[in-house]
C-alpha cells in the first residue's frame, strides 16, 4: 500500500521531539495538506539533526504536543515493516517469458501521540514509502454538500488508505461526481 503520513522527528537519544509543519498550520486539516512520503519525511529530519521517531519512542509521548495538530493522525516511523515485494509477468513470445519482480521498502506509520487522552487515535499501519497521497472528499460548487470517495465496505483505516490517491486523480474522481476538491475551510 502507498501511503502518506506526518512527520515527526527525535533527537538522536529519542527524549526531545519536532513536528514538522508549516508554522501556519492552525488545524488538522491544514496540518494534514504537510503529509508526505517516508524518504521526504526521513529528509526533513535530517536537515534538523534528527531522525525519524521509532513507534516505541512515540509510545512514550514524546513528541505529544508538539505541534503541527499530529497527536491524532499517522506519522512516519524509521522502524520498517515486511516489504512489498509485486511480480509482474509478461510473455513476450509462445516460447519465452519476461518475468520482472519490483521490491519497494515499506515503513511503519503510527499514531502521532498514542497517550493523548483526547482520542481519535490511528492503527499502526504498514506503508509503502515510496509515494504520497491523499484521501478524496468532493464538494459542491456551493461547499453546501460533500462526498467522502472511498468504498462502502472499508472497515478499517488501513483499507481506506488504499484508497488514497494524488492530486490529478482526486480531481478526476471529484469532476466525474459534478463536484469539486473541497478547500481546506471546507
Amino acid at each position: 500500500m502507498s501511503a502518506a503520513a506526518a512527520t515527526r522527528c527525535c533527537s538522536s537519544d529519542g527524549t526531545t521531539c519536532t513536528s514538522v509543519c508549516s508554522p501556519m498550520s492552525f488545524s488538522q486539516a491544514q496540518a494534514m495538506a504537510h503529509y508526505t512520503d517516508h524518504a521526504s519525511a526521513s529528509s526533513s529530519c535530517e536537515s534538523l539533526g534528527r531522525r525519524l521517531c521509532t513507534q516505541d519512542e512515540l509510545k512514550t509521548d514524546v513528541c505529544k504536543g508538539t505541534g503541527c495538530w499530529f497527536n491524532t493522525v499517522l506519522v512516519w516511523t524509521s522502524d520498517s515493516c515486511p516489504t512489498t515485494t509485486t511480480t509482474t509477468t509478461t510473455t513476450t513470445t509462445t516460447t519465452s517469458t519476461t518475468t520482472s519482480t519490483t521490491t519497494v521498502a515499506s515503513y511503519y506509520a503510527a499514531d502521532g501521540a498514542p497517550g493523548d487522552e483526547t482520542g481519535g487515535h490511528q492503527e499502526t499501519i504498514c506503508a509503502s514509502s515510496t509515494l504520497a497521497a491523499a484521501a478524496t472528499r468532493c464538494c459542491s460548487s456551493d461547499g453546501s454538500t460533500c462526498k467522502s470517495v472511498c468504498s462502502t465496505s472499508s472497515t478499517s483505516q488501513e483499507e481506506a488508505m488504499a484508497l488514497y490517491t494524488d492530486y490529478a486523480s482526486a480531481l478526476s474522481s471529484c469532476e466525474s461526481l459534478g463536484m469539486r476538491l473541497c478547500t481546506q475551510d471546507e
